[in-house]
């Protein structure tokens, strides 16, 4: 029987690794102490929502102690390090985000190679973010961007110029945004839509291809910006094994 490139990739995946799961499973002693789950953004963004709820979900399913530790700045770059560094027994993962992937293309220098350094655990979810504005921008529609990058993007396929204003993460942006030292941000639904149904920020567009059900009434970017979509998405990751001299 000939099974489509997909489903075979797919089945391939699953064969790689299963066999892997009993062998980190009998490890003596692992339930010893708490395991971190290093996050590269602020307290209270998408990716920390998303990391609390997943300690909390394995620490009741597996009886051990699971700990969201916040390491923000450089662009997730100092989180991403500090697993590279650590002790490659399981007792350090690390939440991995589309961040991580745009970074390994914008950094030509860095003290650790992602690629080579950090082992996939497990695909956790995708998101859709959000065009915001304070209600003192007169815009009831638009297009919006996902991050930094997208945002640049954007404004090279509709001939804007926005500046960018970076903060430490969504949660602290948000803040910003909502005092009026920024007129719009992309954040995700997550820590927008409290905002949304207060009415304090306005939704301008999704970033995903089509609509989301959570907003009815709010287009995706691409109908005003053809073939423009950003997803956000998060990856759970440990530290590969390497040598001491690497790890220096």
């Amino acid at each position: 029987m000939k099974l489509p490139r997909r489903k075979f990739l797919r089945l391939a995946g699953s064969a790689t690794m299963l066999p892997a799961v009993p062998r980190f499973a009998r490890v003596q002693g692992y339930q010893s102490r708490p395991v971190r789950i290093l996050v590269g953004f602020a307290a209270g963004g998408a990716s920390d929502i998303v990391a609390r709820l997943l300690a909390q979900q394995l620490s009741e399913r597996l009886g051990q102690t699971f700990i969201v530790e916040n390491r923000t700045g450089a662009d997730t770059n100092i989180a991403t390090e500090a697993a590279v560094r650590a002790t490659p027994d399981g007792y350090t993962l690390l939440l991995v985000t589309h961040t991580n992937a745009i970074n390994a293309t914008l950094y030509a220098s860095q003290r650790f190679d992602f690629m080579r350094d950090i082992a996939p655990v497990a695909r956790i979810g995708r998101v859709a973010e959000v065009m915001l504005v304070h209600p003192s921008v007169p815009a009831k529609t638009g297009n919006g961007s996902l991050t930094h990058v997208a945002g640049a993007l954007f404004d090279m396929l509709t001939g804007t110029d926005t500046d960018h204003i970076p903060y430490r993460g969504e949660a602290p942006g948000v803040t910003g945004l909502l005092a009026g030292e920024v007129q719009l941000m992309f954040p995700s639904l997550a820590v927008s839509m409290a905002h949304i149904n207060a009415g304090t920020l306005r939704p301008l567009g999704v970033t995903t291809a089509t609509g989301v059900d959570a907003l009815p009434g709010v287009p995706p970017v691409a109908q005003s910006v053809p073939g423009f979509e950003g997803t956000a998405w998060q990856r759970h990751r440990r530290a590969q094994e390497r040598s001491r001299r690497d790890r220096r």
